[in-house]
């Protein structure tokens, strides 16, 4: 078990890629599925290591990002994208993102990534 702790925040809890990555990530020592209404109280709750949050979420709020990163500073924010854009990429690093990943990212990628923001 790695002693990293995660919330996957999605739009709809019912998303492919949530229930993918929730699978892959039950190595991790807490994985928490929350959706975006209930992200931030959450998140208050059990200061996570990493959020991994749905791109959906942030449609005109891209503030969430900072939301996280100004509770818990040293949180890492990575970013899962259905649409890769260079322009929301932009928005969502200037916000404090560390990465910005499509979902058809595969496993061992993801793991990666995590790994390397340990």
């Amino acid at each position: 078990t790695y002693p990293i702790t995660i919330l996957l925040v999605s739009w709809n809890l019912t998303d492919d890629w949530l229930t993918r990555f929730q699978f892959f990530l039950a190595d991790y020592k807490k994985v928490d599925p929350v959706d975006k209404a209930r992200a931030v109280e959450r998140f208050r709750e059990y200061n996570y290591d990493i959020v991994v949050l749905d791109e959906n979420c942030l449609i005109g709020d891209y503030p969430l990002i900072k939301q996280f990163t100004e509770i818990q500073p040293a949180t890492r924010v990575i970013v899962i994208a259905d649409s890769p854009d260079w322009r929301k990429a932009r928005q969502a690093f200037q916000s404090g993102a560390i990465e910005y990943v499509p979902t058809s990212i595969n496993d061992g990628e993801m793991k990666k990534i995590l790994k390397d923001r340990k």
